[in-house]
């Protein structure tokens, strides 16, 4: 069975270079793609104020870096361009529609595992979707600070759903 791995892009500085955060992502996601030889990487991330004001979408640079690490060309993906946690699954769904059969593993920080598992499993639903959290190495206090973040977002989705464009993924 195939094996599709999406890794959720993060932040990267004016200059391009990837944050801590983004460079756990991709590393968990490589240590998953050599335990999972023949799978193929699907780098997400674009623009935003707060994560990437270059001129090139985070996603490419995200792509970079696997192929700087020996990741074959021919197993990444071409990157899907999204501003959030939604739009990953919902542009990566265009993408896994072609795939109906492949195994989906989400890789993204250990704070967010739970909001992307939020997201994924109700825009996927009915696809095998496993995760997996990359550790996070930040302060005590700015990691509970996205914690408790990352908290509230999932209640607020919860309690109104998940919206994105001219649809809306209920709370099944």
């Amino acid at each position: 069975m195939k094996r599709i791995l999406i890794i959720l892009g993060c932040a990267n500085d004016e200059n391009g270079r990837l944050s801590e955060t983004a460079i756990e992502r991709l590393e968990e996601g490589i240590r998953e793609y050599r335990e999972h030889p023949g799978s193929a990487i699907l780098p997400t991330g674009g623009f935003g104020a707060h994560f990437n004001t270059t001129d090139r979408p985070h996603a490419e640079y995200a792509r970079d870096y696997l192929l700087e690490r020996g990741i074959p060309e021919a197993d990444i993906l071409s990157p899907v361009i999204t501003g959030n946690t939604v739009e990953d699954a919902v542009m990566s769904k265009t993408i896994l529609d072609g795939e109906p059969g492949a195994a989906i593993t989400i890789v993204t920080s250990d704070y967010h595992i739970e909001r992307a598992r939020f997201v994924f499993s109700r825009i996927l639903a009915g696809r095998n979707i496993s995760y997996r959290p990359a550790r996070t190495d930040l302060p005590a206090e700015r990691l509970e600070a996205l914690r408790a973040h990352e908290t509230r977002a999932v209640a607020e989705m919860a309690r109104k759903g998940i919206r994105y464009g001219k649809e809306r993924a209920k709370d099944r």
